[in-house]
């Protein structure tokens, strides 16, 4: 057994986070698939205890912290996983859309396929293509990059031309700027 620790990136700082089992609240909201059967899942930031039993989940507190951990089995931490991850609702009400709603939702087909066929899609495809061709033997390197996202990113960049935003946006706005 060896202490597991968690990076934490805030705005303004970066904390450690001691994280063995025993120091997670639940596992997340999406794996509510959990059971001691299927051990599967994962957790978010929040979901990491900040303080246990008195004691600050921080650096200088990681080996008395680990101690204590050490203390509690694998089958101990996963049923008060298992037992708090069941019982995880939704904070929300379920989605009731009104009439309106329901009339966008259900036009949403048609909108796609007058996006699909106009000149501007047509226009974007191209360059998309003429920009991933002028790119390729580059974007071939860079596939072999092993990390998935140093891969992803190498080859965004290579195609925008810029930094990587991860977003549509940065797609409207390159069309955009060269259709000026």
């Amino acid at each position: 057994m060896r202490p597991f620790v968690v990076a934490v990136v805030r705005p303004r700082s970066v904390d450690f986070l001691l994280t063995n089992a025993t120091f997670l609240k639940k596992i997340s909201h999406s794996s509510q698939q959990l059971r001691f059967d299927n051990v599967k899942g994962s957790f978010n930031g929040t979901d990491i205890i900040t303080e246990f039993e008195g004691t600050p989940n921080v650096p200088e507190h990681f080996d008395d912290l680990f101690a204590l951990h050490s203390a509690f089995t694998w089958e101990e931490n996963l049923e008060r996983l298992v037992e708090a991850t069941n019982e995880i609702v939704a904070r929300n009400n379920r989605f009731q859309p009104s009439d309106v709603e329901l009339s966008f939702i259900r036009g949403a087909p048609a909108r796609f396929s007058d996006a699909v066929l106009s000149e501007e899609y047509a226009a974007a495809e191209r360059d998309l293509i003429g920009r991933m061709e002028a790119a390729k033997p580059d974007i071939l390197a860079a596939a072999l990059i092993d990390n998935v996202n140093i891969r992803g990113n190498a080859i965004e960049q290579l195609i925008t031309g810029d930094g990587n935003a991860h977003d549509l946006a940065t797609w409207c706005c390159l069309w955009a700027e060269g259709r000026k």
